[in-house]
């Protein structure tokens, strides 16, 4: 899977350092979970990307690497529901990948890849409302503001988009 600057592969067992390199920086996961996780918090967390994406070949959780430089920069993901009905929608990068793009980038290509499966009645995206280009990147894809409520304890913005 790619984009036009962009290469997709699904999270494997080999990718858990670069995981880990994005979730241990306090200021990649302050709009996610408000602090960096521990090696332990991790691996959880990692355990459980290894086996969404064994659910379906079509969705998961995606490294996401720059075309050119062959560089990992972060992670995309589309994550069906038990329903399989609806699926979220999520994107991080590394620090020095802030600003050049690659969130609406990833946004638009997963959605494009949603529409193309025929299979979903919409998508979904949940945002720190403090994270303002996050925000411009889902409305320039079409999402809208769905609600406002918590996520496990923050704030949170929760988006829609539909089929």
């Amino acid at each position: 899977m790619q984009s036009e600057r962009l290469r997709f592969q699904k999270f494997a067992e080999e990718d858990f350092s670069r995981y880990y390199q994005m979730v241990s920086q306090a200021e990649v996961m302050k709009h996610t979970t408000g602090y960096a996780l521990s090696k332990l918090e991790a691996e959880e967390k990692f355990s459980k990307i290894l086996a969404i994406n064994k659910v379906d070949s079509a969705f998961g959780v995606y490294t996401v690497w720059n075309k050119e430089e062959s560089e990992f920069i972060g992670l995309g993901k589309i994550v069906l529901d038990e329903s399989a009905t609806e699926a979220e929608l999520g994107y991080s990068f590394l620090p020095k990948h802030w600003g050049k793009g690659y969130g609406s980038e990833v946004a638009a290509y997963l959605v494009a890849h949603t529409i193309a499966q025929k299979r979903l009645k919409f998508l979904t995206a949940v945002i720190d409302p403090e994270n303002i280009p996050s925000r411009r990147i889902l409305e320039k894809s079409d999402f809208y503001l769905d609600r406002e409520g918590e996520w496990k304890g923050l704030p949170a913005a929760y988006y829609k988009r539909d089929f």
